[in-house]
C-alpha cells in the first residue's frame, strides 16, 4: 500500500547541513558569503507601494531601481526571490543601509531564528515551512525581513506561495492591510508563516495516522526505520521553529516607535498560535514514537509467539526421539524386539504422548 512519506525534507536538512562550508575560519565581521543553496537563477524583486486610496505595484530586476521608493509617505514593501547573489545583496546593503551583520546573518541560510532591534528599524529572521506543489512534501526556506522607517523588504531563498494571500489582500483593498502601517505587514508576514506551519504539519498528522491504520492491520507493511525516519523528520522541524515563540516574544515588547502598541494583541495571538505549534510537534513526535514502540512490540509478540511454537514441537518430539533413540541401539538382548506387537505398542506410545503434551500445551494456552 503506497502512502505518502514526507521524507525528502529530512534528506534536504541533512544535505544542506552536510554542504561544504564557503566561509573561511578567521572572516573578518562581515564578510559576505552566501552560504546554502541556490534556488533561483537570478535575483527578482517585487516592488508594492500602497496607501488607503493608492496601490503600485512593479517587478525588478535591479536593486538601483529601488531607490526611487526612498522617501515617499506612503508604505513601501519590497519582495526579493534569492539571496545567492552576493553582490547584489550587498548593493542591497548600501541602498537601504542594511549594516553589514545582518547582511552576513541574510546569506547564511542555515542561521539560527533570530531578531534584531534598532532606533529606527528592526531585523527578523525565521524559518518558513510550507507544503510543495504535489501536496505531499514538506519543503523549509529561510524569510529575512528587514524593517526600516517606511520601507519592508523580505528576502526568501526561492519562490514562494506563502505570501500570495497578503499580495490578494493588498489588492482588494480588504481589511486593514492597506489602511495601516508597515509593522501591521509585518505581523502579517510572521502570521502567515505561522499559519503555514500549522497547516504543513497536518500533512505530518495524516501521515502519521495513515501509517497507524496500515500497522493494525498489517505490521509488516511498515518498516521501524520508516517510523524513525518520521520521527527524526518531526524533531528537525521542531528544531528549526521552537526560536519562534522567543522570536515573537521580543517583537512583542519592542519600541512603540518600531511596532505600534495596539498590535500588542495581535503578537500575544502570534505567540500562542506559536505555543500551539510546537506542542503540536511534541504531540506528532510523541505519536510517531508511540507507533514505533507498539511495531516493535508487534515484532516481538510475533516472534515470540514463533519461538513459542517451534518450543512446543521440539518438547513433543523430546521424548519421542528419546524412546525412538533406546529401541534404535544395537544391541543383542533387547526381549521387545522378540514380542510380535511391540512395534505397534511402541507406536500407541508415541501418538500418546504427542497427544498429551498437545493437549496439556493447549489447556496452558501455549498453543
Amino acid at each position: 500500500m503506497n502512502h505518502a512519506t514526507p521524507t525528502k525534507l529530512l534528506q534536504k536538512l541533512r544535505t544542506r547541513r552536510c554542504s561544504p562550508r564557503q566561509r573561511k575560519p578567521g572572516d573578518a565581521p562581515g564578510a559576505l558569503v552566501f552560504e546554502g543553496a541556490q534556488r533561483v537563477d537570478e535575483i527578482l524583486i517585487e516592488a508594492t507601494d500602497y496607501g488607503p486610496q493608492h496601490l503600485e505595484e512593479e517587478t525588478i530586476s535591479r536593486f538601483e531601481d529601488c531607490r526611487r521608493f526612498l522617501g515617499r509617505e506612503n508604505p513601501t514593501w519590497l519582495h526579493v526571490t534569492g539571496v545567492h547573489d552576493v553582490e547584489k545583496i550587498s548593493e542591497a546593503g548600501q541602498i537601504f543601509e542594511i549594516p553589514k551583520l545582518l547582511l552576513e546573518d541574510l546569506l547564511n541560510t542555515e542561521g539560527r531564528a533570530k531578531v534584531e532591534l534598532f532606533e529606527d528599524s528592526l531585523f527578523v529572521q525565521i524559518k518558513v515551512l510550507e507544503m510543495a506543489q504535489n501536496g505531499k512534501e514538506l519543503e523549509f526556506q529561510q524569510l529575512s525581513i528587514f524593517m526600516g522607517p517606511q520601507t519592508l523588504i523580505s528576502f526568501c531563498e526561492g519562490p514562494t506561495r506563502v505570501f500570495d494571500p497578503i499580495f490578494r489582500r493588498l489588492k482588494n483593498a480588504q481589511g486593514r492591510l492597506r489602511q495601516r502601517g508597515l509593522d501591521y505587514l509585518l505581523w502579517a508576514l510572521l502570521d502567515t508563516v505561522v499559519d503555514h506551519a500549522v497547516l504543513s504539519l497536518s500533512l505530518l498528522e495524516r501521515n502519521l495516522v495513515e501509517i497507524d491504520k496500515i500497522i493494525q492491520e498489517d505490521h509488516t507493511a511498515i518498516t521501524a526505520s520508516e517510523l524513525y525516519a518520521q520521527k527524526h523528520e518531526i524533531m528537525s522541524i521542531q528544531q528549526q521553529i521552537r526560536p519562534n515563540r522567543e522570536l515573537i516574544h521580543t517583537l512583542r515588547h519592542a519600541p512603540p516607535e518600531l511596532l505600534s502598541a495596539d498590535l500588542a494583541s495581535f503578537f500575544d495571538e502570534l505567540r500562542d498560535h506559536s505555543v500551539l505549534l510546537s506542542d503540536e510537534c511534541d504531540a506528532l513526535r510523541d505519536y510517531a514514537a508511540s507507533i514505533r514502540d507498539y511495531l516493535l512490540a508487534e515484532m516481538n509478540q510475533r516472534m515470540n509467539n514463533v519461538m513459542k511454537v517451534l518450543t512446543c514441537i521440539s518438547t513433543i518430539f523430546l521424548p519421542l526421539t528419546f524412546l525412538a533413540g533406546v529401541y534404535g541401539m544395537n544391541f543383542r538382548e533387547m526381549p521387545e524386539l522378540t514380542v510380535p506387537w511391540a512395534y505397534p505398542l511402541l507406536w500407541a506410545i508415541f501418538l500418546g504422548v504427542a497427544v498429551f503434551l498437545i493437549v496439556l500445551f493447549r489447556r496452558k494456552k501455549w498453543l
